[in-house]
């Protein structure tokens, strides 16, 4: 694990560090090194609470040495930053193991088909239950002889516990949990649908409308599609981006209400079928919304480009599923992540400090009212979003419905100001 002190900054993406050599200490300066040794060791204290899952917040050691809020708030971000990257790195090194071609025939009583799709640590099969012939998905965790395992499996465990908790028409249910063979597996409902992640990259590549039946494996015997208005998506189908945000919303809802945060709503977590119904999947991040102090794995989960920034700083709820649900629906109206860098501290600095561009900046033909939506949702400030799932619902409808809205257009000061500020 990298241990960071008040005097390195990171030079590049290799873990190498600059350090300046100030020469020896003198009698002046005693009281400075002391300072500078007070915030080596806060900085390091925060950093081992966030590896043993503590999740301590910003504003919570602020308040705690007020005498060194500007070094800490400058310091502190970055050593989480540092620490979601060390994390990603084992996840892509452990995953880096897993075999491209993951053999396997059967999992317990079920036969397997067909690899379906790779995501976090996990493999997903369609598989047949061998006495009912039942069709299913089984999310398989591939791991047996890493050092961590029992770790990793007992966080598998509860992800399959939270899913199962969840009962709800827009989100995948989970069966049942086993183990075979020294693996863990859940068996959850096969999905027939295409991530909105996949639907987004036609629409960038094409310009054209996408009919979902077209971007599904199998083809099955043609329907009445003409009845279902979401089974065919344009890069400007304005209603039926809101459609897909209300049955999100309901999820989420339903989510929250049993006490469940998603932690990671984006594109490629949501699946549209050839009907348009939408399916929430991957709770596998997911955490207690009445604990907000439990973690995953000792840091904030989720995926920087939709994380709502409060959560960098070790604080969540409900609005921050609702951030993450505005930022996937502005990328649905302009076909552009609201915040895209490959270098994590830009994205990261993108994220805590600075607004997104309007919409309509990048579209003009967006309609206005709906941009008014999707900027409410991704307020910096969790105070000004919309305060739950069903507010945002509700606004959404407003739009689908041609009705006047609540939520209102910034004002002309605010726009002159984001003008001036060039945001």
């Amino acid at each position: 694990m990298l241990l960071m002190t008040a005097f390195a900054t990171p030079a590049d993406d290799n873990d190498e560090f600059e350090v300046e050599l100030t020469g020896f200490p003198s009698a002046v300066e005693s009281a400075t090194n002391q300072a500078r040794e007070g915030v080596e060791i806060i900085v390091s204290r925060f950093a081992d609470e966030l590896r043993v899952g503590k999740n301590p917040t910003l504003e919570a050691y602020c308040r705690q040495y007020p005498h060194l809020k500007d070094e800490l708030l400058e310091l502190l971000p970055l050593v989480m930053s540092l620490e979601h990257w060390s994390v990603d790195k084992e996840v892509e090194c452990v995953r880096s193991t897993i075999p491209e071609n993951f053999s396997i025939e059967e999992i317990g009583r079920y036969r397997v088909v067909r690899e379906i799709g790779r995501g976090g640590m996990g493999i997903v099969f369609e598989a047949i239950e061998k006495g009912t012939k039942n069709v299913f998905a089984i999310k398989l965790l591939p791991l047996r002889n890493v050092s961590d395992v029992e770790r990793r499996q007992d966080l598998f465990r509860r992800e399959a516990a939270t899913i199962n908790r969840l009962r709800h028409q827009h989100i995948v249910p989970v069966h049942s949990f086993g183990s075979y063979q020294g693996y863990t597996y859940y068996v959850m409902d096969l999905i027939e649908g295409v991530s909105l992640d996949r639907v987004l990259g036609v629409l960038r590549e094409t310009q054209q409308a996408v009919c979902i039946a077209d971007l599904l494996p199998l083809k099955k015997a043609s329907i009445a599609l003409e009845k279902y208005p979401l089974s065919t998506i344009g890069p400007e189908s304005w209603k039926s981006f809101a459609k897909i945000g209300v049955q999100v919303t309901l999820a989420l809802a339903h989510a929250h209400s049993k006490g469940v945060l998603h932690n990671d709503i984006k594109p490629a977590n949501l699946l549209i079928d050839r009907t348009g119904h939408v399916t929430v999947t991957d709770f596998g991040v997911g955490q207690g919304a009445a604990q907000p102090e439990a973690t995953h794995e000792g840091h904030a989960p989720g995926t920087l480009r939709y994380m709502a920034p409060e959560r960098l700083g070790g604080k969540f709820d409900a609005r921050s599923d609702v951030y993450s649900l505005g930022a996937t629906l502005y990328e649905l109206l302009t076909q552009a992540a609201m915040f895209n860098s490959d270098d994590r501290q830009k994205l990261l600095g993108s994220v805590l400090n600075e607004n997104p561009k309007q919409p309509r900046e990048l579209n003009p033909n967006i309609p206005e009212p709906l941009q008014r939506i999707v900027l409410r949702a991704v307020e910096k400030d969790p105070l000004r979003r919309f305060k739950s799932a069903d507010e945002l619902r509700a606004e959404l409808l407003r739009f689908i419905n041609d009705k006047p809205l609540l939520t209102r257009g910034p004002t002309l000061w605010k726009r002159l100001w984001r003008r001036v500020r060039g945001r």
